[in-house]
């Protein structure tokens, strides 16, 4: 057996011994090493070889080689020959009722390209009937650089890992693009523009729940940097059956006169759908509702802009709406709720940091609603309008400021249970819940400064004084046990100079401020009784008195001495203070 040997493909092994090449270049231990290694360099060298660039001209010939001097004359022939690896390049020119088929998928490495060689190749469907290009289901698909125009549809039935990008695709009778089917995972949309749709513009869709699908979601599917106008039968974008990981990125909408987001209704359900940093543009269409889904589970709306509806603008209902968040949006001139959820399934939603400027909100200032059992937080609401209709139905929602800002809110309607504002060690914050009918809350003032105490809460915080202009600023402040060490932080109008602090009209301490403004004071007292609490900028010195601790031995025989001392202004005074003392000598 050990003189043994067997070749195959230029590769010699002596049987029982240590595998080498026979051209020297290696050696390797191992016969499974061996096989994995060759199997390795064929899959590459398979890979390279299929590898062909097709092109097609409106004036080819579908009987030539399809290369650059002599390409094929249709795209739904190229769609035809191409395998994985392969790019088929269009030349400038337009292809007139032209339906392109897929015949093949590629792979994570070789997918199959459609894309143009120069100018804007378009396809023009002419009758608004079947799809410009049928993905047919294939997978490892891109497109770019394409006008489609006329179709049906202008790209269907896409298959997973398709890839569409910087397109036109216009005027259909039907869908613009359907971006996702029943099983789709990794398709992407993006730096297209999209307009005139028969239809929904961008159909996303996943297996629908049972008993109306097997249920498996569609997942990961992005729309991003697209710009979407003029849909005047259905939605901009359209979400249908269950999805998981949709990403809708940087897009713009405008002239959507039948609505931009819209999922569909139970028992299909959304999970990671996340939209952010998207304009919404309403000035001819304020009528929409921009943002419209059901059962949107660990969802979230964020970094937007929206202008000029007279509709509510974002809404989340369903019977299962868990942990949805809308944070640091913008509301300008949306004269409804800004944002609203309905339902008792729609519990522990959030919306932190959202804008909202002096024209946008229901009833004059309520800018966010929880109704019909819905339950929410409203963190550091911003903008000029911050207030919160409660509606009926055991409905309930919290205030909160994480910073332990110091504001003022009033309660109206017919809450059946609220908590005042309260300052805890995390947080500022207070509550209302609905009963049998609604409620509100309404931000009324937020100051720059804060309150945050060791334990338990501070209560009945009201702010007396808050003179800018002056750096002035008194608040009485209560706590709900004696011992209760706080920490006070307040913003001044100026650097570099002192504050004194009193409590109780008792100066207790003085304070340099810093090159932020910004003032850090703890108190270590009891609070056996509210106290006031009074943050004063010090202009110049304040009068003083001067002890002498040895005598004096005055040898002229002057009535009045005139001793007069003078110091350095700090930075903030620009005069010199003087003390003048009268000493009287006999």
């Amino acid at each position: 057996m050990m003189g043994n040997t067997t070749s195959q493909l230029g590769f010699t092994r002596n049987i029982g011994q240590q595998a080498s090449f026979t051209g020297g270049i290696a050696s390797i231990g191992g016969d499974r090493i061996r096989r994995l290694f060759l199997l390795m360099v064929l899959l590459a060298f398979v890979g390279a070889a299929s590898a062909t660039d097709y092109y097609v001209a409106t004036w080819g010939d579908n009987s030539s080689s399809g290369n650059f001097t002599h390409p094929w004359q249709n795209v739904s022939y190229a769609t035809q020959q191409a395998v994985a690896g392969d790019t088929i390049y269009l030349f400038d020119g337009t292809w007139y009722d032209e339906h392109a088929v897929f015949a093949n998928s590629g792979n994570a490495t070789h997918p199959i390209t459609l894309t143009a060689h120069n100018g804007t190749p378009t396809m023009e469907g002419v009758d608004k009937t079947g799809a410009g290009i049928n993905i047919n289901f294939r997978d490892y698909i891109e497109i770019s650089h394409l006008t489609i125009c006329r179709y049906g549809h202008t790209i269907d039935e896409p298959g997973s890992y398709i890839h569409v990008s910087d397109c036109d695709l216009s005027d259909t009778d039907g869908v613009v693009i359907v971006i996702s089917e029943s099983n789709s995972t990794h398709n992407t949309i993006e730096n297209c523009t999209l307009y005139d749709s028969g239809w929904n513009t961008i159909q996303v869709c996943g297996n629908r729940e049972p008993p109306n699908g097997n249920g498996i979601p569609a997942t990961y599917i992005t729309v991003r940097n697209c710009t979407i106008y003029r849909n005047a039968v259905h939605g901009a974008i359209d979400f249908f059956g269950n999805l998981d990981h949709v990403e809708i990125d940087g897009c713009t909408f405008y002239s959507n006169w039948h609505g931009i987001l819209y999922s569909h209704d139970d028992p299909d359900f959304m999970n990671h759908i996340m939209v952010h940093d998207c304009g919404f543009y309403g000035n001819d269409s304020p009528s929409v509702i921009p943002i419209n889904f059901n059962r949107a589970t660990n969802s979230s709306v964020y970094n937007n802009s929206f202008h000029d509806y007279t509709s509510e603008v974002v809404i989340l209902s369903g019977t299962i709406s868990s942990n949805f968040t809308a944070n640091h949006n913008e509301f300008y001139n949306c004269s409804d709720y800004c944002i609203r959820v309905d339902g008792n399934g729609c519990d522990g939603a959030v919306f932190d940091g959202n804008y909202a400027d002096d024209t946008s909100g229901n009833y004059g200032d309520k800018v966010y609603c929880f109704a019909y059992g819905a339950d929410g937080i409203v963190k550091t609401p911003l903008g000029t309008h911050r207030g919160i209709i409660i509606g009926s139905g055991n409905s309930s929602a919290r205030v909160e400021f994480p910073d332990n800002s110091v504001f003022t809110a009033t309660f109206g309607g017919s809450l059946e249970s609220s908590t005042p504002i309260r300052y805890y060690p995390t947080n500022s914050s207070c509550y209302g819940k609905s009963g049998a009918s609604s409620g509100n809350i309404v931000v009324t003032n937020q100051y720059n400064i804060t309150l945050r105490p060791t334990y338990a809460y501070l209560k009945d915080v009201a702010v007396n004084t808050w003179d800018e202009a002056s750096d002035t600023y008194t608040l009485n402040v209560n706590s709900s046990q004696s011992n209760n060490p706080t920490w006070m932080n307040i913003t001044m109008q100026n650097e570099y100079s002192s504050c004194e602090i009193y409590k109780d009209d008792i100066l207790v301490d003085t304070k340099t401020i810093g090159t932020d403004k910004t003032l850090t004071w703890n108190y270590s007292g009891e609070f056996s009784a509210p106290h006031d609490f009074k943050f004063e900028r010090r202009y110049g010195l304040r009068s003083s008195y001067i002890n002498l601790t040895h005598p004096i031995i005055m040898t002229s025989s002057a009535i009045e001495n005139n001793l007069t001392f003078s110091r350095t202004p700090d930075r903030n005074d620009n005069e010199i203070t003087s003390f003048k003392i009268m000493v009287k000598t006999t």
